[in-house]
């Protein structure tokens, strides 16, 4: 850290004001300031009759967020500190350009608190913990005076009745054991359960009251719920502590017998007849005592109940009646099975008719294993463009609903009209009406104008009277004394416009240097968006993890923090864009911004950016699903850039999904049986810059996938423009998700890979440190099946130029998935099998590197940068 009491400063500095009151005794000051587990201090300050010191703090080697402190000495020389002590409260601040400027106010303690708890000694009877103070709860358990009372643990009187250890409460001022069945020391007077003598007739049952202590030792009490209840191996009347004690329906426990009967409750009656035990000691077991007569038994035949000993044996009851089949594609009567009492149903044939009981499923069939399978009813195409896809509704028996689109862009067919968008009732609403205003030399139609809205007017008819002349058919004015006028006009227009361009040229550079040191703005033309239509909401602090959805905003704020709001630009033919802008934006090591959403994502920065948290805006499988700006119908068009989809036939056995096409063409799908025809073939390149900036496509679905779509998300699109300087040290990435692996059918194929999104980084100073990493690689396609279920294929790295790796097949006879564009390798093909071919790699994005600075140099050689950026003034 390094400092200077050089007043206001400008470049990545703390700004810090002391206010020094008169009453203060101090005659010296530091300022400490602490980050990272790290203290550094200013050089001393004199007082010297000072109300107010002043001092710059200037990063060096601290973090980005400091907390700061005024501390006062009584010494010229700043060794001493003052008694008692004099210093400000602690205040947090981070480093900026221009400077963060911060008061700190010195105030003289009030006595000494070592642990700084709010009490001093000798009323705290502990200065070095907090945590003992007169006032803090007294635990019974710590062997600490807590409140400092003079009381430890139950011999503190707050502690009566409350835990002392496990299974022990305080009673009259010492530890007492309670739970005597537990094998603990709960009280720590090393005599456990009922070798203690707190436990003496207590219950000594795990269970409950069944056990208790009698002596030392815990003696069974309870002798007939077959419950261990004193723990020693053995339960009931097998316990010697229950001869001769009750059991049963008049009984009692009698010992075993040598050779004979085990010991038992010896009652004097057969009262239980489905035992197979003889309870009354006379020989006859169940139904073969007659005390059992007419009582229940169990004949051990599941599918009968309710039987009764008859003569002797066991017979009569209810059998089950099998007539509920579990669905309508089982016969309506089974059969019992006596060994389990499971009703049994044969299942149908496929094919045959069923009912689900939905009706937005159609048709409905037997699968031949009892299940009743059908497809989703697909809905009639929506009645206009400013409707969603229809929706199947249960409730509206099978019928389809349709969302309107409100506020979603369509055309009312008037080319002059700009802005039209979907109105609450479907209809597309007329946007302004673009004013047309034909000179005297053309003529216009009502809407004729091009599809961006431009007028576009026709020429007057040859000799139409103009100002000063007649029209020549082509728009033009031309003077009647061609000869003069031309020579006049000629001259006075040469001398008119050097003239004002020379004047235009001085204003425009005097205005823009007098605004560009007036505060701050950018240097240079910003891409895809108007700056002015989007002014700065403030500085912009990260240091956290943050959501970022380009619909609907950033998720939760950093504790403490807030985040700006988002604007919405015209990106042209990329639809919709989200736009960020900010005074400035520092996202620390600890903070990162995940991106999703339907739009690509603009960050203005009107001042510097610092970025060592990592910006995704990249498409991942570990979400399960698509993650990054562009996902949706508003990050630009993929037509033509998607994978094929595969394609299947009786020979073909499912050709895989074509990967994606965009810094080059996507990788084929594998085809089946070596049938090129079954590929899917990949996307085809989109040639261009980086404005519009378009979003990454996705690979295509391989054929014969009975699952959801299995090609890979193509990367989201991130514009960051600075106007300051711009400094990265983590990942930014826009790269493509892997291609599913063919599963739920027979010889799937694999599904093509993502292609990169679009990366524009432009700023006036450009810096990329050793951890920065500029990613849009992509997405490796998925395997092959045969019938089983094959890997997916590698999302396109965040980190480094390697390729994602092509998904393995099922371990049959699928195909491997194609490599993923990365660095300046292009994606490769799948290979063929003789079953489901492999997935198309997808292709890599585009990255844009802009630094406008034409006397400090771009600085980006120990950069990962994959693929190659396209570069503006940065070698």
């Amino acid at each position: 850290m390094a400092s200077c009491s050089c007043g206001d400063s400008k470049n990545n500095a703390i700004d810090v004001s002391v206010e020094h009151p008169a009453a203060l005794s101090s005659i010296c000051v530091k300022v400490q300031a602490t980050g990272d587990g790290v203290t550094r201090e200013t050089a001393p300050m004199p007082v010297s009759g000072e109300k107010t010191l002043k001092v710059a703090i200037f990063r060096d080697t601290s973090p980005e967020i400091v907390s700061l402190k005024a501390v006062g000495f009584s010494d010229d020389a700043c060794t001493t500190p003052s008694v008692p002590a004099e210093e400000s409260a602690v205040v947090r601040a981070g480093f900026a350009n221009p400077a963060t400027m911060i008061t700190l106010r010195m105030e003289k303690a009030m006595g000494v608190d070592a642990d700084r708890d709010g009490v001093s000694p000798p009323t705290d009877c502990d200065d070095s913990d907090p945590a003992i103070r007169p006032g803090a709860m007294e635990l019974c358990s710590d062997g600490l005076d807590n409140d400092c009372n003079g009381g430890i643990d139950c011999a503190d009187s707050v502690c009566d009745l409350l835990t002392c250890g496990t299974g022990a409460v305080c009673m009259s001022m010492r530890c007492v054991e309670t739970n005597c069945g537990d094998r603990v020391d709960g009280d720590r007077d090393n005599a456990t359960d009922c070798a203690d003598s707190d436990c003496a007739t207590r219950a000594c049952s795990a269970s409950g009251t069944g056990a208790t202590c009698m002596g030392t030792r815990c003696v069974e009490q309870s002798c007939t719920n077959t419950v261990d209840d004193d723990q020693d191996g053995v339960a009931d009347c097998a316990d010697s502590d229950c001869l001769g004690v009750a059991c049963g329906t008049g009984g009692v426990c009698v010992a075993a017998v040598d050779g004979g009967a085990p010991a038992r409750c010896l009652e004097p009656n057969e009262t239980v007849c489905t035992d197979g035990a003889d309870n009354d000691g006379d020989n006859q077991i169940d139904c073969a005592d007659s005390d059992c007569a007419t009582r229940a038994c169990n004949d051990s035949n599941a599918c009968s109940t309710g039987e009764t000993c008859m003569g002797m044996t066991c017979g009569g009851g209810t059998m089950t009646t099998c007539n509920t089949p579990p669905s309508t594609c089982f016969s309506a009567v089974g059969t019992c099975n006596p060994s389990t009492g499971q009703c049994l149903y044969g299942a149908f044939d496929a094919g045959v008719s069923c009912s689900d009981s939905n009706a937005c499923t159609e048709p409905d069939s037997c699968d031949g294993m009892g299940g009743c399978t059908s497809t989703a009813k697909i809905c009639p195409a929506a009645p206009g463009v400013c409707f969603a896809a229809g929706i199947c509704q249960q409730a509206l028996d099978g019928g389809c609903t349709y969302m309107v689109m409100t506020g979603s862009m369509c055309n009312d067919s008037n080319n002059c009209t700009v802005g039209d968008a979907c109105g609450p009732d479907g209809g597309c609403q007329s946007g302004a009406l673009t004013t047309c205003t034909p000179d005297v030399c053309q003529t216009f139609t009502a809407g004729s104008c091009d599809t961006s809205g431009v007028c576009q007017f026709g020429n007057a008819s040859a000799s139409t009277s103009c100002d000063g002349g007649m029209c020549d058919g082509m728009g033009a004015c031309v003077a009647i004394d061609a000869g003069v006028d031309a020579g006049f006009d000629a001259g006075f227009d040469a001398g008119f416009d050097a003239g004002l361009d020379a004047g235009v040229d001085a204003g425009l550079d005097a205005g823009f240097d007098a605004g560009f040191d007036a505060g701050p703005g950018f240097p240079y033309a910003v891409d895809n968006v108007v700056v002015a239509n989007h002014p700065p909401q403030g500085a912009f602090l990260v240091d956290c993890a943050l959501t970022l959805n380009s619909v609907t905003g950033f998720g939760t704020p950093c504790p403490g923090g807030t985040v700006p709001t988002l604007g919405v630009a015209d990106g042209g033919a990329a639809g919709e864009l989200a736009v960020v802008s900010v005074s400035s934006l520092v996202v620390t090591d600890a903070g990162s911004i995940t991106m999703s959403g339907a739009r690509p994502v603009v960050f203005l920065v009107w001042g510097d950016a610092t970025v060592s948290g990592q910006l995704l805006a990249n498409s991942t499988r570990a979400s399960g699903g698509r993650v990054g700006p562009g996902a949706g119908p508003g990050g630009g068009t993929c037509a033509g850039r998607t994978g094929g989809p595969g394609k299947a036939s009786s020979n073909s056995r499912g050709g895989g999904g074509g990967g994606a096409g965009y810094f080059s063409d996507g990788g084929h799908g594998g085809g089946a049986n070596n049938e090129n025809a079954a590929r899917g073939d990949g996307g085809v390149i989109l040639a261009g810059g980086d404005v519009p900036l378009f979003i990454g496509c996705p690979g295509g679905t391989g054929s014969r996938d009975t699952g959801a779509t299995r090609g890979g998300a193509g990367g989201g699109a991130l514009q960051l423009s600075v106007a300051g300087t711009a400094t990265f040290n983590a990942i930014v990435s826009t790269s493509g998700q892997g291609g599913n692996g063919g599963a739920g059918g027979s010889d799937p194929g694999g599904g093509g890979g993502g292609s990169g999104g679009a990366l524009l980084i432009q700023a006036n100073r450009l810096i990329g440190t050793t951890g920065a990493r500029f990613t849009s690689n992509g997405g490796a396609g998925g395997g092959g099946a045969q019938n089983g279920t094959a890997q997916a294929g590698g999302d396109g790295s965040t980190s480094t130029a390697t390729v994602a790796t092509g998904g393995p097949n099922d371990g049959a006879a699928g195909s491997t998935g194609g490599a993923g564009g990365a660095g300046a390798t292009n994606p490769t093909s799948a290979n063929n099998s003789s079953r489901g071919g492999g997935g198309g790699g997808g292709a890599a994005g585009r990255i844009f590197l802009k630094h406008y600075d034409t006397v400090v140099a771009c600085s980006m050689s120990a950069t990962v940068i994959s693929p190659a950026a396209a570069r503006t003034n940065c070698p």
